[in-house]
């Protein structure tokens, strides 16, 4: 599992950045408006300041318990067309042969209002067969000299043959043409599944860019590491003559070792609009499955033509970042998210409540779920020398549950952030101390502690140049370590579920 050991070089941002699949993000005035879909049910918004830290989620629509669009929900993208939003996304009965394109219209401005469900899209060959319609994903529109057109993988007939096609479109709802087959999905090696085996193209992306459209799509298989993207090129005005995209003969983004199967990316500006970034997803691991999580990478013109390279596990901030708050001290009930908060594990396993936030509880029904040491982080600075309390509900057959504290260059995994944890393991009757490298751990201190009857724990932590302590009750363990001297503070669970109530920290001296 990625990411690989990294050194203490700092400032930088960890790949990946986030847990999800076919991410999707705008600028939005002076926030980053990113669309996902959540647990394969509904659609979720997130808004924030940063590109490398997605704000506040929040779902806007839930799919109907039965219908064309109630299944199998991916890939949504939000568009502002005509003085409206519309998210467009496939969706099924729960028969992934009846996967369709749909699209939601908002009825007011704010992204976050109510929408209307519009659909299927006509995706197929011929209006006039009852049957025509065809199988489609990754629906996307772009206007091009003046006319809008659809964007989307497909079907040849009713059969697994994915290809990339487009259709012209009378108004964002409605596809007023026949589709037009833009390319053969294998003409190249390294778009097939297999050695020698099918093609297979997914995810257009359409980017404009000196007046010059390109095709950003995947290729190969989004659950094998051979995942890749590729670039097609309009060479003429008609973006539904097939005979003028010209496709690119080697990957703009190709995957490596360490960041395997990279795919479904689309481009966006930095916070300050003087750097372009790659947006994509990529297989947490090299196993064959869809444990996927976003990272992103900045990326430049030549020529008027995209340049990428291989993915990257370690990445610049994006100019213009909004920089972090000093708040030296802090008090929250962790009720409700807030701006700063950054959660690193899959989207299923954090919730809100009125009661606190809980970490690591499994859903009813989990959709491409995954385990992966959880946290959740407050990305304004703290104190290097700090007190802090945290207060949480766990089972006495729990794993790791506690605090994050000095930690730097945080991403998905286990130990995957540098920097201390300081937190019980009621299964093992332990308090205890560590510290992680970006990759790996090792325990600083631990001593004997008996399970709270009812569940409920108060721990205390304080930093104070090399000596840290934690405790709980009348139970302490110190250890002394100079690893690390300053970074965040969060929440984090392993391979357990707790409900956390209350947070605080402030500075503390020798």
């Amino acid at each position: 599992m990625y990411p690989p050991p990294l050194s203490a070089v700092e400032p930088c941002i960890r790949n990946p950045i986030l847990e999800g699949a076919d991410p999707w993000v705008i600028r939005y005035g002076d926030e980053y408006l990113w669309c996902f879909a959540d647990g394969n049910r509904g659609v979720a918004l997130h808004l924030g300041p940063n590109l490398h830290t997605p704000g506040v989620k929040r779902v806007v629509w839930t799919s109907p318990e039965a219908g064309p669009a109630s299944r199998e929900l991916r890939a949504p993208e939000i568009h502002h067309i005509g003085g409206r939003w519309h998210i467009y996304f496939a969706a099924s009965d729960g028969d992934n042969r009846n996967h369709r394109a749909h699209v939601l219209v908002g009825e007011a401005e704010d992204p976050f209002g109510l929408y209307e469900l519009k659909g299927p899209l006509y995706t197929g060959d011929d209006r006039r067969l009852t049957d025509g319609n065809r199988w489609a994903i990754d629906f996307t529109i772009h206007e091009h000299a003046g006319r809008l057109y659809g964007f989307w993988s497909g079907w040849e007939a009713e059969e697994d043959s994915q290809h990339l096609y487009a259709a012209p479109m009378a108004d964002p709802t409605t596809v007023s043409g026949p589709r037009v087959r833009l390319s053969d999905n294998a003409v190249y090696e390294w778009e097939r599944v297999e050695p020698g085996g099918r093609g297979l193209n997914e995810a257009p992306q359409p980017i404009s860019h000196e007046g010059r459209l390109h095709l950003l799509f995947s290729a190969s298989a989004s659950w094998l590491p051979s995942y890749c993207v590729g670039r097609m090129e309009l060479h003429g005005d008609d973006p539904l003559d097939a005979s003028a995209w010209v496709k690119h003969p080697v990957p703009l983004l190709a995957p490596r070792e360490d960041m395997p199967g990279v795919g479904h990316a689309t481009a966006v500006r930095s916070p300050d609009g003087s750097q372009h970034w790659l947006v994509y997803h990529a297989k947490l691991d090299a196993v064959p499955g869809r444990a996927r999580v976003v990272s992103i990478q900045p990326f430049s013109w030549h020529r008027g033509r995209p340049v990428v390279g291989r993915a990257t596990a370690k990445v610049p901030c994006p100019r213009g970042s909004v920089t972090p708050d000093n708040r030296p001290d802090r008090r929250l009930d962790l009720s409700r998210p807030v701006a700063d908060m950054h959660f690193l594990g899959h989207h299923q396993l954090l919730e809100f409540a009125d009661d606190g936030v809980r970490l690591g509880r499994t859903p009813s029904q989990p959709a491409n779920l995954f385990r992966s040491g959880e946290k959740l982080l407050l990305t304004d600075p703290t104190p290097s020398d700090l007190s802090l309390v945290v207060e949480f509900t766990t089972a006495a057959d729990q794993r790791d549950v506690g605090v994050l504290f000095r930690t730097t260059e945080p991403t998905i995994g286990y130990d995957s952030q540098r920097g201390y944890f300081a937190g019980i393991i009621p299964a093992d009757r332990r308090l205890l101390i560590g510290c992680t490298d970006g990759s790996t751990w090792r325990e600083l201190a631990s001593t004997h502690l008996d399970p709270a009857p009812d569940g409920r724990y108060r721990l205390e932590v304080v930093a104070v140049g090399d000596r840290l302590r934690a405790s709980v009750g009348d139970t302490s363990v110190e250890a002394w370590d100079r690893t690390h001297q300053t970074g965040m503070v969060g929440l984090r669970v392993v391979d357990a579920e707790a409900l956390f109530q209350h947070l605080e920290y402030r500075p503390a001296g020798p």
